[in-house]
């Protein structure tokens, strides 16, 4: 699982270059009076030479620099933030962030654009060792905020050397913050995408067959956490019509 490069360069400089989990970090530190180890556990540390490995802090470790990952073992601080990958495919920082509430409180929430919040796992069980909304995240396992916007839970199996996925949260993706845009109407039966049924018929307050603009109701929905009313748009409810508006919205 982990691949480790030490390349000496020009400048007597050590150039620290690892592998995780397809993810590629790049350190440089002087080579004088330093120590870079791999540990089984994944963690790149470096120390001073004279530095006790079982007592003392490191001068540097990659477990509190996690990407979209949290290994078992490292540490969970206050600050430490978690980021998906942009996509599958790339590995730059993308929509999704996890960590604790930054209000205080013993629980993990997951942030669209580090701005909106749209999931807790709740308060966090001393005695049982549990979060009170997912007793299933357990401290022994491989967590990764995805691409998709969800936290997910996988154990690695031996007999097919592969991460097995068993737990995510939220647990549908239309709970994801924006998942099909503005106005848009998510379904978790959806096959290739968000899309609209039929095609867009712009046009003013009355269109051309002489039908109004208006809002339709929809069954089974529900609001976003958090969600914010917009005052200076009026609607008649009985009528579901708008009143304020003259502009077909898009």
């Amino acid at each position: 699982m982990f691949a480790l490069q030490l390349t000496p360069s020009l400048q007597t400089n050590l150039s620290v270059v690892i592998k995780l989990l397809s993810l590629q970090e790049s350190l440089h530190h002087h080579l004088r009076f330093r120590t870079t180890v791999l540990l089984d556990s994944g963690n790149l540390v470096l120390r001073t030479a004279e530095s006790n490995a079982n007592t003392s802090e490191p001068l540097w470790q990659s477990f509190d620099h996690p990407a979209h990952t949290w290994l078992p073992g490292a540490r969970i601080r206050f600050n430490t933030v978690i980021t998906s990958w942009k996509s599958s495919e790339d590995p730059a920082p993308g929509l999704f962030t996890l960590q604790l509430d930054p209000n205080g409180s013993n629980e993990f929430l997951i942030f669209w654009n580090r701005s909106r919040q749209y999931w807790s796992s709740g308060a966090w069980d001393a005695k049982s060792r549990i979060f009170s909304r997912v007793p299933e995240l357990r401290h022994n396992i491989s967590n990764v905020l995805h691409t998709s916007g969800q936290i997910q839970q996988l154990q690695w199996l031996e007999i097919s050397s592969q991460w097995n996925l068993f737990w995510s949260q939220p647990s549908t993706q239309c709970e994801v913050y924006n998942l099909c845009g503005a106005f848009g109407s998510c379904n978790e039966a959806y096959s290739g995408g968000c899309k609209r049924k039929t095609p867009l018929h712009c046009g003013n307050a009355t269109s051309a067959d002489g039908k109004q603009d208006q809002f339709l109701k929809m069954a089974r929905m529900s609001l976003p956490e958090n969600e914010q009313s917009v005052k200076q748009w009026m609607f008649n409810l009985d009528r579901r019509t708008l009143q304020s508006a003259t502009t077909h919205i898009k």
